[in-house]
């Protein structure tokens, strides 16, 4: 996978769960905001994870 294609991946997931869960990062309830807020935040491992096999496959390429 690409480092585009981890960033769409994500991306499309956070707006399912999102959508879901009924949060939006646009919301001016404080709440509201804290929960979406912290919804992303179960995304940061997996998001990272792959960017990281990315980039070890960038990495090779270029050796």
């Amino acid at each position: 996978m690409t480092m585009h294609e981890v960033v769409e991946a994500q991306s499309d997931a956070i707006a399912r769960e999102m959508e879901r869960d009924g949060t939006d990062l646009e919301a001016t309830e404080p709440r509201a905001r804290i929960k979406a807020l912290k919804s992303l935040g179960a995304f940061e491992e997996n998001f990272f994870a792959g960017m990281s096999e990315a980039i070890k496959k960038l990495e090779k390429l270029i050796e």
